[in-house]
């Protein structure tokens, strides 16, 4: 699968059909390892030489700086390399063949009927393997919950991609005959087709410099059309408009440039994936989980500055991962302002932004299971303590752990609180335990007040079980290897 990659567009002095050796970054955008583009690295390229052109997957080189015509997809000279002039530029562009149209679908053990498929595999305590009722998932699309619980893949934690083409994962442990399994997955879909998916077609009308009006071959459907120029992806009423199925630029695109357009045509209701419900819709998703976005730039730790309109784009909840100074950061976008994401998980950093992707994926290739957080106590030292402490968002659903264990400068001196990594909308209460390392364990009441999540002993003394505020001895007395732990699950 090529890479794609934000902003990276430089010109070349190659003359020929041969590997190309690249020079500058165009003015207003980014040399390609400036854009986040490693030595090694195979991307979808698309090169404007005059009344030339040409798209395919490039193989990128560091050293001296080369992309090698790997494979050509599409082109003016019969779809074989063009002779480039020796001023030709070159850019990293989006291709059909980087997106794929999938079918989100919901299995169950044991489910039938429209809304749940049937998962095929027996809950006996001895078998793992589980096959899906579509026959295939698209792999990094596959999310496995047992009990309700959402479990982690990997060989070391709850279970693993075997064999996505046929449908097929395995749990590292059996799940028992009494465990209710429940699948979400993408799989490819073969139904779509021309019937309401258009991907990649090119515009007509002629490219000269001065013509600003193009036809698109079927009429959209509101806000569905994606249009590129030279694989810049346009912004409707800032760079183009739209009446019908004709689209008029607000400036002319130069000439050879290449247009590109994918949409949904308009449809009837009768028998369409994209008209029916939520788990059978199609969508136009890059199959990694991760959609390309630009124009991102540092505004604080927990910040970033975008293109006005961002409520339109996207969702408390959506994950992010983007590159700055050469790390990638991945995180959750919770708060929406018009030109600014407020976001958690890794800290930014105030560097250049490249390879900038937002996902509505649960389960987008790369992200983080959980990330961690340092809260702030009240009434409670840690000391030389180890604090164990991670968070995980699923929407709007926080799923929060905190783990503490005493060293001997860890001091619990009343009313105990600690703050939390995202602030809740709605106030919730969880549970936990505290450890005697006297080997006794109570029962603890948290709850949540504001941006603090206040820690109780259950005190069954009386009539009722009482929430009771910890003290130097309540609940007990505390020294080292004492521990605290708790979960709570919150809406932002």
């Amino acid at each position: 699968m090529s890479k794609l990659f934000n902003l990276a567009k430089m010109t070349t002095a190659t003359s020929g059909t041969g590997t190309i050796t690249l020079g500058s970054a165009v003015s207003g955008f980014l040399s390609f390892a400036d854009a986040g583009v490693s030595d090694g690295d195979i991307v979808s390229y698309g090169i404007s030489d005059g009344a030339n052109s040409e798209v395919g997957y490039g193989t990128y080189t560091a050293s001296g700086t080369t992309l090698a015509r790997t494979t050509i997809l599409k082109s003016t000279n019969s779809d074989a390399a063009i002779n480039l002039s020796g001023t030709a530029v070159v850019f990293i562009t989006v291709l059909k063949e980087n997106i794929v149209a999938t079918n989100l679908q919901v299995d169950q053990s044991g489910g039938t009927g429209d809304t749940f498929g049937a998962l095929s595999g027996t809950l006996n305590g001895t078998n793992t393997t589980f096959t899906v009722s579509a026959g295939s998932y698209t792999s990094g699309t596959l999310s496995v919950y047992l009990n309700g619980q959402l479990q982690t893949q990997g060989s070391a934690e709850d279970w693993i991609e075997t064999t996505p083409a046929s449908g097929i994962f395995d749990f590292i442990t059996a799940p028992e005959s009494t465990d209710e399994i429940t699948v979400r997955y993408g799989n490819p879909f073969a139904g779509l087709g021309s019937a309401s998916l258009v991907i990649n077609e090119v515009p007509s009308g002629t490219v000269d410099g001065a013509n600003d009006e193009f036809t698109l071959a079927s009429t959209p459907v509101s806000g569905s059309v994606s249009l590129y120029r030279n694989g810049l992806l346009q912004k409707e009423t800032t760079d183009y408009t739209i009446s019908s199925a004709t689209i008029t630029f607000v400036a002319a695109p130069a000439v050879s440039s290449i247009l590109l357009a994918s949409y949904q045509k308009v449809i009837t209701t009768s028998g369409n994936a994209d008209t029916l419900d939520g788990v059978h819709a199609s969508a136009l998703t890059p199959i990694d989980g991760w959609i390309p976005i630009s124009n991102w730039t540092y505004a604080s730790a927990t910040t970033i500055t975008v293109p006005s309109g961002a409520a339109s784009i996207y969702s408390i909840g959506d994950k992010f991962k983007l590159t700055a100074n050469s790390v990638v950061l991945y995180g959750y976008i919770i708060g929406i302002a018009d030109t600014l994401l407020t976001v958690v998980g890794d800290a930014l950093t105030n560097h250049v932004f490249s390879a900038t992707y937002y996902s509505k994926a649960a389960t987008p290739v790369g992200f983080p299971s959980q990330f961690s957080w340092t809260p702030t106590p009240t009434n409670l030292s840690f000391g030389n303590g180890t604090l164990t402490c991670s968070y995980a968002l699923n929407g709007r659903v926080c799923e929060v752990s905190f783990k503490f264990v005493l060293g001997n400068t860890s001091t619990v001196s009343g009313n105990v609180s600690v703050t939390l990594p995202i602030v809740p909308a709605i106030d919730a209460v969880g549970s936990g335990r505290a450890f005697d390392s006297a080997i006794a364990y109570y029962n603890l009441f948290v709850y949540t007040v504001g941006t603090s999540c206040y820690i109780r002993a259950n005190n069954a003394s009386g009539s009722y079980v009482l929430a009771a505020s910890f003290s130097s001895d309540i609940p007990m007395t505390w020294t080292t290897d004492d521990t605290i732990w708790f979960s709570i699950t919150y809406i932002i």
